[in-house]
């Protein structure tokens, strides 16, 4: 009994579940509208919890329409008490709340990305290449607008001294090719004079 009840604390949305349920009965939607937890995780832990016997559930009607009613069976009640008196209750809540808050305001800002409200221009894709960011860069500027001093210049750069590099690499390798296929030439040839004075 006691390893269920505690396999159903450490589960997610389990505490959730009962502070939910702390003042009264509850349906389905109104849990779900104050618990950190998915429709299906909500799901799995009311049948965990009324298999553990924290809860019951019973049928009744809500706007005309029969609707599930679930509440705290006297085990649930005095786990949840307990909950509240060391501060999980109010602190649930309030976690809640500011998640809320923070939801609200990241579409706030999200929005005003969209909107244009936030001037994201002269800023391009870091997952670009250098010369993909100076082309989005370019393409998104203001003719009439001056862009910060020496941006444009120093992403083509950047990219021209990459290319620069590639290039000099390339060369080298091509160079080390060919002395050693010179070396080995040499080597050849020395070999054959050698045979041909002693025969």
């Amino acid at each position: 009994m006691s390893e269920a009840i505690l396999e159903f604390l450490d589960a997610k949305g389990g505490v959730g579940l009962l502070v939910a349920l702390y003042d009264d009965e509850r349906t389905y939607s109104d849990i779900l509208e104050d618990i950190d937890a998915s429709s299906s995780t909500l799901s799995e832990r009311l049948g965990d919890a009324e298999e553990a016997g924290l809860i019951d559930s019973k049928k009744g009607h809500r706007h005309g329409h029969r609707t599930d009613f679930y509440k705290t069976t006297e085990l649930g009640y005095k786990i949840a008490t307990r909950l509240a008196q060391e501060g999980v209750v109010k602190n649930y809540r309030s976690m809640m709340t500011l998640k809320e808050q923070v939801e609200d305001g990241t579409e706030t800002v999200k929005e005003a990305i969209a909107e244009g409200d936030i001037d994201i221009r002269g800023y391009a894709d870091p997952r670009k290449s250098g010369r993909e960011r100076y082309e989005e860069i370019r393409e998104a500027a203001d003719p009439l607008e001056e862009l910060p001093a020496g941006m444009l210049e120093k992403e083509s750069d950047q990219d021209d001294n990459v290319e620069e590099r590639e290039e000099d690499e390339d060369k080298q390798a091509q160079e080390r090719t060919l002395d050693a296929w010179e070396v080995a030439e040499e080597q050849s040839s020395s070999a054959d004079s050698e045979d041909n004075e002693s025969g």
